[in-house]
């Protein structure tokens, strides 16, 4: 069953406004299908590895603005020095100033 099918259902099976879609009464009495067990452990692992990926890629965006952080300060102290800066796409070189 597609889930605008349930939402269609349970709105026409809602009880007044204050208590509309969830009431015991709806629930009890909802028919949902369930996909076979090894179908829901495929999903499960497929979403437990999107997690970890989102985790690590967080992690890396965290590493790389405390790293940014630090740059920023290092060149705004004058710890470091970029010399040769050349607009128009060409590299700039930094050089340590201790």
């Amino acid at each position: 069953m597609h889930w605008i099918e349930i939402w269609n259902r349970l709105r026409i099976r809602s009880i007044g406004t204050s208590t509309e879609f969830l009431t015991l009464k709806v629930l009890t009495n909802l028919e949902l299908l369930l996909l076979p067990l090894p179908t829901q452990q495929q999903i499960a692992d497929i979403l437990s590895a999107v997690d970890r990926k989102i985790e690590a890629e967080e992690s890396k965006k965290k590493a790389l603005e405390e790293l940014f952080k630090t740059l920023l300060n290092n060149l705004m102290t004058g710890k470091i020095r970029v010399k040769g800066m050349v607009t128009g796409g060409e590299q700039y070189t930094a050089e340590s100033t201790n």
